[in-house]
């Protein structure tokens, strides 16, 4: 549940990745990605990321770990406003 609600936080992944860490309910988190080589394609193929999630936290002494693995689209810039020089 802690991966899936840090994967809510986003719909897509900007151009420099994502990398983020986190704490939630006595559980840690951290968050990585990097480009996902996609197959040459048209226009229309969308850039991927490959999106790591690793969920850790203390059973007793035992530290514990789970790595989740997911892809997500890359965010396209928003085009600048007719007229407006960016």
């Amino acid at each position: 549940m802690v991966a899936e609600s840090v994967l809510s936080m986003r719909d897509s992944v900007g151009p420099d990745g994502w990398q983020d860490v986190g704490q939630a309910a006595g559980y840690s988190w951290r968050v990585t990605s990097a480009p996902y080589a996609v197959p040459a394609g048209g226009t229309d193929t969308p850039s991927l990321h490959e999106v790591g999630i690793v969920v850790s936290w203390q059973d007793g002494t035992t530290a514990k770990s789970i790595e989740f693995r997911t892809l997500m689209p890359e965010r396209k810039p928003v085009p600048a406003p007719q007229g407006v020089v960016r």
